[in-house]
């Protein structure tokens, strides 16, 4: 997608999308509509159609379209977080929505046009985790840069459930415990979709890619091959995890 990334993210950051952006940042949810269903992290993904079939001016109109479909997806009670990763990859961005169902899922996205011409497509897997996690991002809006950790299948995978395996997950649980105790780790949550290759989620505070991969070698998960991971920068607005514990 020829220079979608320098205009999802420029454009998101600087343009009058950053207003519509900020209606979507995850809020406290007690005056908007209660939806049923579960929590969707939603990466959306480099689309089948490139850019290049389309003029600036065209992506420029849809990008406003775009962020402004978030807006109404959080009126509605329905969008928690969202924001675009910062390293050009096959990943352009992540929204977090609730929704019953796929179906659900995707009616988040009938009126996105990025998503709709095939500019990024959807991959919506389901997490265990509550939508108290997400708060009310700051006001003014203040973007800000965390890490992105996606967690894998690694080598020696199993999906056999054995006393070492046991052992070794009360353990990788017990280290990202501490970690959000510490005030590393802002957000963690499996994914509950055993197709996926993709296992799990984790949003670290510090956007300093070194630091955050010496704390993931340490994962006894990640030591004995049943895990591996990746890292993204992950931009979303100030305020979206609430405010960073103090170490200490």
């Amino acid at each position: 997608m020829r220079r979608l990334t320098f205009l999802f993210l420029i454009l998101l950051l600087l343009t009058a999308g950053v207003s519509a952006l900020q209606e979507t940042k995850p809020q406290n949810t007690d005056n908007r509509p209660k939806v049923e269903g579960k929590l969707w992290w939603i990466f959306l993904n480099t689309g089948k159609t490139p850019s290049s079939k389309f003029t600036k001016e065209e992506v420029q109109k849809w990008q406003q379209e775009h962020v402004g479909n978030f807006g109404e997806r959080y009126k509605e009670g329905r969008l928690f977080a969202a924001g675009p990763l910062g390293d050009n990859g096959f990943i352009r961005g992540i929204v977090v929505v609730k929704a019953k169902d796929m179906s659900g899922v995707m009616d988040c996205f009938k009126t996105d046009p990025f998503v709709q011409k095939g500019l990024l497509d959807v991959e919506a897997l389901p997490i265990m985790a509550n939508e108290s996690a997400f708060k009310k991002a700051d006001e003014p809006f203040v973007i800000e840069q965390f890490t992105l950790v996606i967690f894998k299948k690694g080598t020696k995978w199993s999906e056999k459930s054995t006393p070492e395996m046991t052992k070794l997950q009360g353990e990788h649980l017990k280290g990202l415990s501490k970690l959000m105790k510490e005030g590393e780790l802002a957000f963690a949550s499996p994914i509950v979709d055993d197709k996926s290759e993709k296992r799990g989620i984790c949003i670290f505070w510090s956007k300093d890619d070194k630091a955050v991969k010496e704390h993931l070698d340490k994962d006894p998960l990640v030591i004995a091959g049943h895990l591996t991971y990746e890292t993204h920068p992950q931009f979303m607005g100030r305020g979206t995890f609430g405010e960073r514990p103090k170490k200490g």
